[in-house]
């Protein structure tokens, strides 16, 4: 019997665990010891899975009998092969006909970034986390390839000075941090701006993943994408394509973007995507000019079968400017969203409560967690070379690719380090809070809107916390 690893399927193998995921069942698993064996013996390839016990597994458990090894193994195979993380079959073709093809489907009506609900700690996204708080590991990188933008959303963490100034990554350092990315074992690329389709090599640069066998998603506002570029997308197997509309009302969102014509040519470009099945998502940040009508926008995503997703708390500019906050809706504002969060939530969810038991809330919000995976799992990289936390969190320079290597960043910047060592436990305002459930720390969003200091709160996010918290318990009091 033949296997290989789905084509939407991902391995990585690091010093301490085997991590697998499906980009189109969007299913992951963590594994040690044995199962880093296993998976580290698994390719893209076809193989049998004999000869893979026999000449590649056998040699690593003395003492083990080739039939007990070869029945672990084969009961190992038959359970990812289950969960669509491999195919198995007796010829190539076999395994090709197995192939599960992503297509957009009907998901719940509304679905929310600023969510009440709160992640289970047992999950595998969460150890994952939890476990690289003891040797961070590199996973996710998000290229600023450009900060040449056509459009200037009024709310954008990037300041308009930077759009125009134009600056692109060169395609010959993409090539060197790509690959030392590569050999980190780097699993996620996302790709961003400005507009990444204005830089010149996009295709190049998006064809370079797929060589290095990377998940890649593409974050652009679509305004230029075409038939050709829609055929460059699928031959590259991208994960995912995000883009933002702010309106089903033409004027609101080109109001929004300062570009007449915007919402048509992000309209057309979604349901392209979505007509040739490629994984799209619509994000919506609630703004005081949309505010009335943003919720059209998830009802658009429904019948297209594709995420959408909204959120009402804007981050200041990375050059610490706040200006864009007046487009911030005002706490009175925010509670009239928060309901409508919760109701759907309470509606789509039927497990809801037991997400957001105490136990979990405890392991959670543990004095001794890092805010966040900053710098934990992720980093960030602008047109120029320069890394940073978070592609929001510019003020916090870790180095220069131009200059250093990705490892000597990843291993030896200070400003990493110090990051990494801040913990629940710096804010101790937040470890008391009795709403600190129902809060989640920022620190580049403190850094942007307090003028550089990470660990400086801001009254508004204390707010909306204890908002959360006051409508959270009077809906379950009423159940």
């Amino acid at each position: 019997m033949l296997v290989r690893q789905s084509k939407d399927t991902f391995i990585r193998v690091t010093d301490n665990f085997g991590y697998i995921y499906n980009q189109t069942t969007q299913i992951d698993r963590m594994y040690n010891e044995t199962g880093m064996d296993y998976l580290s013996s698994i390719s893209r390839n076809p193989q049998d899975i004999n000869q893979i016990v026999l000449k590649q597994l056998y040699q690593l458990y003395e003492g083990v009998s080739y039939e007990e090894l070869y029945q672990d193994f084969f009961s190992f195979v038959i359970e990812l092969s289950n969960l669509g993380f491999l195919v198995i079959g007796d010829t190539p073709q076999d395994l090709d006909k197995k192939e599960i093809e992503y297509k957009a489907k009907t998901k719940s009506f509304l679905e929310y970034s600023q969510s009440l609900e709160v992640e289970n700690i047992s999950t595998t996204q969460t150890f994952t986390y939890s476990s690289q708080q003891i040797k961070p590991y590199l996973m996710s990188i998000q290229f600023e390839l450009t900060s040449k933008c056509n459009e200037r959303c009024i709310h954008c963490y990037i300041p308009n000075s930077k759009k125009d100034s134009g600056k692109e990554m060169p395609l010959s350092l993409f090539k060197d941090i790509i690959k030392q990315f590569h050999d980190m074992g780097g699993l996620q690329v996302s790709l961003s701006g400005g507009e990444i389709l204005l830089h010149k090599n996009i295709w190049e640069i998006v064809n370079l993943c797929r060589e290095y066998d990377m998940q890649i998603v593409l974050l652009s506002n679509l305004y230029h994408l075409n038939d050709e570029d829609i055929k460059k997308i699928k031959q590259a197997n991208v994960s995912m394509v995000q883009t933002s509309l702010y309106s089903m009302n033409p004027e609101i969102h080109d109001y929004i973007t300062k570009i007449k014509g915007s919402y048509d040519k992000t309209k057309r470009a979604i349901e392209l995507l979505v007509k040739n099945n490629i994984p799209t998502s619509i994000s919506c940040p609630i703004l005081k000019s949309n505010k009335d009508c943003y919720v059209n926008i998830l009802e658009y995503a429904h019948p297209l079968g594709i995420k959408a997703q909204t959120d009402f708390i804007l981050m200041a500019r990375e050059n610490l400017e706040i200006d864009n906050l007046e487009n911030r809706i005002s706490i009175k504002e925010s509670e009239k969203i928060i309901k409508l969060i919760l109701e759907n939530n309470m509606r789509d969810t039927n497990d809801f409560i037991k997400k957001n038991s105490k136990k979990n809330l405890k392991a959670l919000l543990s004095k001794d967690m890092s805010i966040c995976a900053a710098g934990i799992n992720n980093l960030c990289i602008s047109s120029n070379g320069d890394a940073y936390p978070c592609n929001g969190w510019q003020s916090f320079k870790a180095g220069n690719l131009c200059l250093e290597t990705l490892k000597d960043i990843w291993t030896n910047s200070p400003v990493l380090k110090k990051l990494r060592s801040i913990k629940r436990s710096d804010f101790p305002k937040c470890i008391d809070c009795n709403a600190a459930e129902y809060c989640s720390i920022c620190m580049a969003r403190n850094c942007n809107e307090s003028g550089g200091d990470p660990l400086q709160l801001n009254p508004h996010f204390c707010e909306i916390a204890h908002l959360n918290k006051k409508i959270y318990e009077e809906s379950f009091k009423s159940m």
